[in-house]
């Protein structure tokens, strides 16, 4: 008996001594070989393109964790030049650094001598992740894969969660004529169920071999060109394996008040202030955007919003704006850009108009706004195949009448800005229409049923052709001048005009034709595309009421 617990003893000291010394000693015994171990599995996973060195690698047996500190991923010059010799040497390289890297469910004596290596999770601390971009008309596309490449055939390597915090990205691309330089921060990344094995190594519903993956971003904010707008979204989200990418609360606001933005200004420019609730992308090529080399997807989702428009008249002209209607913008943009469709649900969008000679400001305003943008695209290979943008879209004009629109834009015929637009209002209170009126044109509605307001109208950069038909009855209206700030009724020219020149109804009589005009207006070049829209159709209500 007393022979037992002698040897239980012993086996007693013998745990704990292994115990203590696993603990004292840490990572003093494994260190070498699990860096030699890493840096030869980083080499044959890249053909010898990439070399890894950590300065510290810190273990805890007992714990099952190991801890990496200052880690850099880069090429290696020699191996880049024999490759790029060899037309093997791909268009992006990558140099990757960073502070710390915890592994947890990981032993030194798993990975020095199992095939298969289980993480339970690794977390990656404020990695520096830098990608430069070098289009080679010699490129070898790369038709192996990651499994192949490490030789670890029936072998398997899976981390159930990847965690990187905090990354760094700047993409460097030396293409462009200018270098361009992109800087991302603040973004962060989330991995779940990394597998890698002979199951996995053609799975195309996983992106880096995980089964579920998202990037996001928290608290983008840029200041534009001029130092006119600030562009925030509050957050992104972006699923790698099936391209899909969600933002949230994108905001564009003008810097300061209006009198602020006038100030920034020397002629008169619309002034904008968007806000965007949601928006939810479908197929994007997340690559390309992030590069700056184009914005392609299936289609854009964007839900919840405000578009608000100021124009102040009181500032000069200005220089006459060329190209400035919407295709033609496109056209412009700067990036390649094909989304097949763009649907608009639940917005807002008003444009207010200072009229220096009545002191007051005119406001249109579109309610529940609900639309849908197809072919929205600058890329001649598919302007050969459809050449028109449409817009269908649908709202409630003023809060009181039912609009529906139909536009359309010849993007083969941009240089001249070829266009056009359908569109029905139904019936509403024409007192509504006061909002606008009384400030842009110096008058008040008194009275005024709308039944109908058809349009119909081509154009160009020089001018615009519209077909009115506006069907009305009871209409009665005072003529208004600007008494040192304050809007006043002018008696004489208000009796004259209702009882004299307006017509208060359209058809005049019951059973009479409802009168329709062909109206011609010309384009002033220092204004908007919509402003001759506006222009074209009050020309049409003008000449049926007189």
């Amino acid at each position: 008996m007393k022979g037992k617990w002698i040897v239980l003893t012993v086996l007693l000291a013998i745990i704990v001594s292994a115990f203590l010394y696993l603990k004292i000693r840490k990572s003093d015994d494994f260190e070498p070989q699990i860096k030699e171990k890493l840096a030869k599995l980083v080499s044959e996973a890249s053909d010898g393109l990439y070399k890894l060195d950590i300065s510290k690698i810190e273990i805890d047996i007992t714990a099952g964790s190991i801890t990496a500190k200052n880690i850099l991923l880069s090429p290696d010059s020699t191996r880049m030049s024999q490759l790029l010799k060899a037309g093997k040497l791909g268009n992006n390289t990558y140099t990757i650094s960073l502070k710390k890297l915890d592994l947890e469910g990981l032993s030194p004596a798993v990975l020095m001598d199992q095939k298969n290596i289980s993480l339970d999770k690794l977390v990656l601390e404020s990695p520096e992740i830098e990608i430069i971009h070098t289009e080679r008309s010699n490129e070898v596309k790369d038709t192996g894969n990651m499994y192949e490449k490490m030789k670890i055939k029936d072998q398997s390597f899976s981390v159930k969660e990847l965690y990187l915090k905090n990354i760094q990205l700047t993409v460097n691309d030396k293409v462009k004529k200018n270098r361009k330089i992109s800087s991302f921060k603040n973004l962060s990344a989330f991995f779940t169920d990394i597998k890698i094995d002979s199951s996995t190594v053609n799975d195309s519903t996983r992106f880096l071999f995980a089964k579920d993956a998202v990037i996001f971003m928290k608290g983008f904010s840029q200041v534009t060109e001029k130092k006119k707008y600030h562009f925030d979204i509050d957050s992104i989200a972006l699923h790698p394996q099936n391209g899909n990418l969600q933002f949230y609360d994108l905001k564009l606001k003008p810097e300061g008040t209006k009198e602020d933005f006038n100030r920034l200004i020397t002629y008169q420019q619309d002034r904008y202030d968007i806000k965007i609730k949601k928006g939810d992308i479908s197929n994007i090529n997340w690559f390309s955007l992030l590069s700056d080399d184009g914005f392609f997807g299936d289609e854009v989702k964007i839900e919840g919003g405000t578009i608000n428009i100021y124009h102040d008249r009181s500032l000069p002209g200005g220089p006459p704006k060329s190209e400035n209607f919407p295709h033609q913008m496109l056209m412009k943009a700067g990036i390649p850009v094909n989304m097949k469709k763009v649907l608009l649900k639940d917005f807002s969008i008003s444009y207010e108009e200072l009229n220096p000679k009545s002191g007051h400001t005119g406001t249109v305003e579109f309610q529940n706004v609900n639309g849908e943008i197809s072919n929205l695209t600058n890329i001649s290979s598919e302007i050969s195949k459809n050449n028109l943008i449409v817009i269908n879209a649908a709202a409630d004009f003023l809060n009181a009448g039912k609009l529906d629109a139909v536009f359309r834009f010849d993007l083969a015929k941009e240089k001249t800005g070829a266009f056009s637009v359908d569109a029905t209002l139904g019936k509403m209170d024409g007192l509504k229409l006061n909002k606008i009126t009384e400030g842009l044109s110096l008058v008040k509605i008194k009275d005024c049923k709308v039944d109908k307001l058809q349009v119909h109208i081509t154009g160009t950069n020089k001018s615009a052709k519209g077909d009115i038909s506006f069907a009305y009855h009871d209409l009665s209206f005072e003529v208004l001048k600007n008494d040192d700030g304050e809007l006043k009724k002018r008696g004489v020219f208000s009796f004259i005009a209702n009882a004299l020149i307006v017509k208060n109804s359209n058809p005049s009589k019951e059973n009479e034709k409802l009168r329709e005009y062909t109206v011609i207006h010309e384009h002033d070049p220092s204004r908007s595309f919509f402003n001759l829209i506006w222009k074209t159709i009050l020309d049409g209500i003008l000449k049926t009421v007189k």
